[in-house]
């Protein structure tokens, strides 16, 4: 069997096409690769993050580890007592260490255990001391609110863990550990200082960030966005899908082209410049008066209607779907009418079935938009209530300060979207080969 040998056509193209595919390779990185530093950032401490050598995978935060004999006959109030006390000493004294936990035992059993991780336990000792001078005190008379609020579990009867024995090697850490409690004069007898790492300090930064804008949790910004994205893109496909159809097929051609022609000059206006007209419109909606004559109006500021009726109004929606709807054959729609269908049956169970690609294509590029809006939220929007997600990550970005917590706000803003075109992308390039394609 003779054997075929490449021609020098075929590897002058295999060799192109390698070079397409590295280009397309760098490219992508180039691209993901600042979502991949915040990402990193996020999950990192503000001294981590300045360090040199950057480093993209981020370390695990260190833990501390403190076991104490409890005394004989000792209550709860006096357990955690010295569990904060321990516990906010070391905090204070070593930033560095993101979580201490604390075990008393008493008899071979566990009987009491705090968790007190950096964030929270910083925010509990700020509210408790009253000044530097009766700091210990203060601790002292909160530890019973300070444990509730950090979770700390008492066992009346005892928990069957053994205690750690304590480590042979001695470390930096655990020296200076081993003088805060000194320093810290407890009850409790310590009989071990173990150092390791824990995952749980990773995720404070989005712990910090859920909460920073004080009695309104982001997760309330979320539920916003969520709601002014469906219900603007939910309008956008009706009023545009409806312009659409008629451009297409209830007009003549030469109307059509004219009103075509329409739409595609408003993508040729800039966004900015129906801001003032738009804001002046929602002010007084629809119209203060009709030829002089007094006209019902509304207020729509600081409403979602605010965010979600500009939506309607889209010239690139309207050419997307009359490309589409030119497409469609038009003798099954005169088949359908023939058989006493009325317009809009044909329109929504002919028309809308046949045109589900460039629905999901819109849909998508409609909620990615309305998620990511920033600047008509912010300004027709006043009410801490009612701001959408981006206006909230903008406000938590000036109050917060730290980077980690700002890298965290932005990964949550971007999640989404990220995530929509992940899962939809086979919609998304289906609607767009699809609206390209002439019949």
């Amino acid at each position: 069997m003779p054997i075929i040998q490449p021609s020098e056509k075929d590897s002058k193209n295999r060799g192109i096409l390698i070079t397409i595919y590295i280009l397309l390779i760098l490219g992508a990185v180039t691209q993901i690769f600042p979502f991949l530093w915040m990402l990193s950032s996020s999950f990192k401490d503000n001294i981590e993050i300045y360090k040199l050598p950057p480093k993209l995978i981020p370390p695990r935060p260190t833990m501390v580890e403190f076991q104490f004999n409890a005394p004989e006959g000792a209550t709860k109030k006096q357990l955690e007592a010295d569990a904060v006390l321990a516990s906010f000493y070391l905090l204070q004294k070593r930033p560095d260490v993101k979580e201490v936990r604390t075990k008393f035992f008493a008899h071979g059993k566990l009987v009491y255990e705090l968790d007190a991780p950096q964030f929270q336990a910083k925010k509990l000792w700020e509210a408790a001391t009253v000044s530097k001078a009766t700091e210990r005190q203060d601790w002292i008379a909160g530890a019973g609110g300070i444990s509730k609020e950090l979770g700390g579990r008492f066992y009346p009867d005892g928990k069957n863990i053994e205690p750690t024995p304590p480590p042979a090697k001695q470390s930096e850490l655990r020296v200076v550990a081993a003088e805060v409690l000194t320093k810290a004069d407890l009850a409790s007898t310590p009989r071990s200082i173990l150092v390791g790492r824990s995952f749980s300090p990773i995720f404070d930064s989005y712990r910090k960030a859920y909460t920073a804008l004080g009695e309104m949790p982001i997760s309330r910004f979320f539920g916003n966005s969520l709601v002014v994205a469906i219900l603007s893109v939910a309008w956008q496909l009706l009023v545009c899908s409806l312009s659409a159809y008629a451009v297409s097929r209830l007009v003549s051609p030469a109307w059509g082209r004219v009103l075509l022609l329409f739409f595609i000059g408003t993508m040729m206006i800039p966004g900015m410049v129906l801001t003032i007209p738009n804001y002046l419109i929602l002010k007084e909606f629809p119209f203060r008066s009709l030829f002089g004559i007094p006209f019902p109006h509304a207020n729509l500021l600081n409403t979602f209607w605010a965010l979600i009726l500009p939506a309607g109004a889209s010239g690139f929606a309207v050419y997307l779907f009359k490309g589409f709807f030119d497409q469609l054959p038009m003798e099954l729609l005169d088949a359908a009418r023939i058989d006493g269908a009325t317009e809009m049956n044909v329109f929504t169970k002919i028309a809308m079935p046949l045109s589900k690609p460039v629905f999901a294509v819109l849909g998508i590029m409609g909620f990615m938009g309305s998620w990511n809006d920033f600047m008509w939220p912010f300004i027709v929007i006043q009410k801490k209530e009612l701001w959408t997600l981006m206006v909230g990550l903008y406000q938590l970005q000036n109050s917060a300060g730290e980077p980690n917590i700002v890298m965290a706000s932005l990964v949550l803003g971007a999640l989404p979207v990220i995530l929509m075109f992940v899962f939809f992308q086979q919609y998304i390039l289906e609607g767009i080969v699809m609206t390209g394609i002439k019949g």
